[in-house]
Order: structure tokens, then sequence, then C-alpha cells
């Protein structure tokens, strides 16, 4: 993944978005952008060949050459995200939205889709839509669609995966079997990374989650103390979270926080940190976090993320979800209401289309918007994030066997214990979290239904890795501040004067507040600023681009203050 030339950080950034656009398609080549997990083992650009057939799982793009077309697939979780820009015959397609938009503003014309952006800022936690994007023009591509082009005709058409989410029971063979294959899937994968290097990182806290990837590893036969079971640790005020993994950690006889021997590459431009994060996250996430380094070899990291998927999370109706958002968008500033109504009324009325559900109530709406938006915005964006500082993101709870169980609320992870590792449901979980007793005793009955016995393997005692000086961090030459200067400019009377010409003064005061007050990703609304009126003036540098005549140029000043007023 990392050659020589890291030294040239801003072109590693660059090779890892691509762009292709309709009128010049004769270059594409095969590429695999991020990783890919095929029958337990891991594929990279590198080691990846035009016959080996992916199946959804990891976080990827693909691009395959086919003589005279080509075809691009995902993830089914839709981490990079595949945004697509189509204007009459024409058609562009990347891996960022912000790279796409940058490459259009000079050749083809966009346009603001006011709604979206205004629904960004008082988002709880990333962009809420389902498909749309802040420029009219583009839109995301859904996880499960498959685009086919057509090279000498110019022509694309999409080939739809079927998903069978939410259709098999726990307890029934079918499921029980499907269950197990993940549980061993999961011990393979984590196997062969220990056979490999000792640079894999575990996180368990107290809660669910992480608890339930760590049965899979318990069972896997590695030598936890030769990998970092990592749980977060503040000496002057120790955590629940920690007392609880150290209770774990000291009946199953392994240590947390152990080192782990890697060589990093640190990061020594602000630009670089900052572009990396922004070409990820900006317009789909709210929070960011910007490089400082990057590990030269592969750290392999897994932990309980996606888990609240799996459960009964957001059990509401849209209606009622609806109604919390825009209640929410209300409180920030009165003009961020309507929008937001009417971007979550149009995406569930499209989910319900294209998912042929026929009550407009159903909660599962809600769900599917959670998994369609929010997991690949959030989930989706940190494994991308992740995945660019080479730490390989493994997400058991991601994976899309465990997506095809009816909700059943805690039963799942309740059956997933009692049947791999039942001592752990001997020890509390936190927040006062707790499995109900007639949730357990239904996993002991089908537990004793289909009975489980563990295959056995031959014990990894961890790879023969040396301590050498190719494992040694080396020193940071020069130390960034991505958030200082990010603070710094949006404090700056310029940028403060900008965003006033748009948006209500209140609205940025609202945003200092949140800078001097928020205990957790203080900066969250600064990047969602610079996100909104970084579209909001390439639309503008657009239109003056491909404006022909004074008069194009001079109404694009009405345009501004029309977009104030809706504002």
């Amino acid at each position: 993944m990392f050659g020589e030339n890291m030294g040239k950080f801003s072109n590693y950034i660059d090779s890892q978005f691509f762009i292709i656009d309709s009128n010049d398609l004769n270059n594409i080549h095969s590429e695999l952008f991020g990783f890919s997990l095929v029958d337990g083992k891991i594929f990279y650009n590198h080691n990846l060949n035009d016959d080996i057939k992916l199946d959804g799982e990891g976080t990827y793009i693909r691009i395959l050459r086919k003589k005279n077309s080509v075809e691009i697939s995902q993830d089914l979780n839709g981490c990079y995200g595949i945004f697509m820009y189509t204007y009459e015959d024409n058609f562009v397609i990347s891996n960022s939205f912000l790279k796409l938009t940058e490459y259009l503003v000079d050749k083809y014309p966009i346009s603001i889709n006011t709604d979206v952006l205004l629904s960004y800022l008082p988002a709880n936690l990333c962009a809420i839509q389902y498909k749309e994007t802040m420029i009219n023009e583009i839109e995301i591509i859904p996880r499960n669609y498959i685009i086919n082009i057509d090279i000498p005709t110019k022509t694309l058409d999409f080939k739809i995966l079927p998903l069978d989410d939410s259709t098999i029971s726990i307890d029934s063979i079918e499921g029980i079997k499907l269950l197990d294959e993940w549980f061993y899937k999961w011990v393979s994968i984590f196997r062969s990374i220990a056979l490999e290097t000792n640079n894999f990182e575990v996180d368990l806290s107290g809660g669910f989650d992480s608890r339930v990837v760590l049965t899979v590893l318990l069972n896997s036969q590695i030598n936890l103390n030769k990998i970092r079971v990592y749980s977060k640790f503040n000496p002057e005020n120790p955590s629940e979270d920690y007392e609880i993994a150290s209770t774990i950690a000291n009946k199953f006889n392994f240590k947390l926080n152990g080192p782990i021997n890697k060589k990093l590459v640190w990061v020594d431009n602000i630009e670089d940190s900052i572009n990396l994060a922004y070409y990820i996250r900006l317009c789909n996430h709210k929070h960011f976090g910007f490089a400082r380094a990057i590990s030269q070899y592969p750290v392999y990291v897994t932990g309980g993320y996606c888990g609240e998927r799996l459960k009964d999370y957001y059990l509401l109706t849209p209606q009622e979800y609806t109604k919390m958002c825009v209640e929410r968008a209300e409180r920030f500033s009165k003009e961020f209401k309507d929008p937001t109504q009417r971007v979550l009324d149009k995406s569930f009325s499209r989910l319900q289309k294209e998912w042929n559900i026929e009550d407009k109530n159903s909660k599962y709406l809600t769900q599917l918007l959670l998994k369609e938006a929010e997991n690949r915005n959030h989930f989706g964006k940190m494994s991308v994030g992740f995945y660019l500082t080479n730490q390989i993101r493994l997400s058991p709870l991601c994976d899309q066997k465990l997506y095809k169980f009816k909700n059943e609320g805690d039963l799942l992870f309740a059956l997933i214990f009692t049947r791999y590792c039942p001592e752990l449901l001997d020890i509390k979980f936190d927040k006062k979290k707790f499995i109900k007793e007639h949730v357990k005793n239904k996993a002991k009955e089908i537990n004793e239904k289909y009975p489980f016995e563990l295959k056995k393997f031959d014990y990894i005692d961890g790879a023969n890795e040396d301590l050498n000086k190719d494992y040694i961090t080396e020193k940071q030459t020069k130390v960034i501040a991505p958030e200082k200067f990010v603070e710094d400019v949006f404090r700056s009377e310029s940028f403060k004067n900008t965003f006033n010409t748009y948006f209500s003064p209140n609205v940025y005061q609202k945003i200092i507040e949140d800078v001097e007050n928020a205990g957790y990703q203080p900066l969250s609304l600064v990047n969602c600023s610079f996100a909104m009126l970084k579209m909001i003036n390439l639309a503008r540098i657009n239109n003056e681009i491909l404006s022909n005549n004074p008069m194009k140029w001079l109404d694009n000043f009405l345009e501004i203050k029309n977009f104030s007023s809706n504002s």
C-alpha cells in the first residue's frame, strides 16, 4: 500500500481517489481502492487479479476493466461511496464527493441542492439523506448497485444485487448454520492475521458490541499477549469501561494495552492532513480526525463497530424519526427546519418505493435509512479513514451474514455469548445495561436445540517478528496542529463575513458556542460550515466560468440573495 514516495504525501492522497469521465474512458485500468475479504483472506490492489470474485466484504471500490467495458463495484456497506454526476449525455464518477465536485467546476454545470445543504449542519452525526447530495447533479449510488460502462458507446447501466436483509430467523437450522459460518469465518481471519503479524489491535469496552467480537477472538487459539487488547485508561479517573475490561482480561489471562511495534511515517504538512480528512468526509460526516502519522506496515484493528445496527436502534416510525430530526434542526435555527423535513420526506419516499414497502409508517423504513445513509457515512467513512492511514479495520458486526437475521432485539447477541463463550455473560455490562432473563433463556433453548462443538485449532503463539529498527517509530520532525488552523480560519473576520453573507448571524454564533462548550469533537460544526461554504463557492465559481455573457454573471448575485432569503 505504501511505497518509497511516502514523503510526497500529497501524491499519495491523490492516488487514493479516482475520477472516471465519460469523455475519457479509454485509459481506465483495473484497480482496487481499499481492501476486500474473500474466504478469510485479505486482498489489496497489489495481490488481486481480475479473476478473483469479490463478495462485498471489506472496505473497497473495485474498477474492473474488461476489454471494451468497465465494471465498478463496492463493498456492501458502501464505505467509500460511489458518487455519480450526470448531465445530458455526460457522466463523471468518483469515490470522493469533494474530489468530484472540484473536478467538475470548470467542465460541467453544477447547482446547489439547498435542502440537503441546510439539513447537514443540524444533523446528529452525519448527512441524513438517501442518494441526494449537496449538488443537484450528483447522486450517491446505492451500496448494492454495480455500474457497467460500455466504452465505445459511452453509456452505462446498473446491476442491482438482491439483498436478503432481515429475512432469516435466528431460531432455525438456516439461522444457526449462518451464525456458525460467520463465527468460523472470523476465527479464520483472526488466525491468519496472528500468523502474519502481531500488529493486531482489538478494542474492548464494558459494553455489548466489543464483547461480542471478543467471543470470536477467545476461540481463535491466539496468544492474546502478543497482540494489543486496548481499553481506554485514565489513571486519574479510571472508567467503568476499563474496570470491566480489566475483569474480563483477568478472567481470561491476558493483559490490556500492550505495545504495538510499528514504524510511523509522520504527516508534517497541515494541508495534507486536512485534505485527507476532507476528501473522505466533507459533506458526509460531521466528525473529523486529522491524521498525524501513517503506519508503514499494516496494523489490523477490530472491535464492536456497527453493533447497534443489529439491535433495536432508533426503532421509530419514519414520522417519529423525522419529528425528532426536525425538532433538533429547529432548536439549532429555524431556517433548517423545513429543509430537514423535505430531505427526510424524500428519502423515506424513495426507500419505500425502491424496497417495495407498502406501509409508509413501517419502522423498518427508519432502519433502512440508518443502514443506507448513516452506516455508510459514519462507519464507512471511519473505515476508509483507517485504511488510508494503513490501519485495516475489520468489522465482524458489519458482516453481511449478520444483516440477514431478523431483528429480534438482544437475542442475536445473547445467542452468540451463550453459544461461543457463556462465561462472558457472567460479567456485568457498563451503564447498567443487561440482557433480560427471558432473552437469555431463549438463547439457551436455541443452543440446546442446535448444539455447538468447537473445532480444534493449533495454538498460534504469535508471529515471529524481529523488533529491529524497521519497527521503531521514526522521530517526529515537525508537529502540526490542523485543529488550531481550522479554528483560526473559522474565527477570522473574512470567513465570518463570508459565512454571514449566506446564513443569518445567529448560526455563526451558535457554532462559536459549540466550539467553546462541546466536550467531544468541538470543531464538528466548524467543519460542517466549511463544507457548506465550499459547495456554495464551487457552484458560484462554476457559474462564473461557464457563463458566456455579462447577464449570466450578473444574475449570479441574485442567486446569492435568494439563497440567503431561503436560509
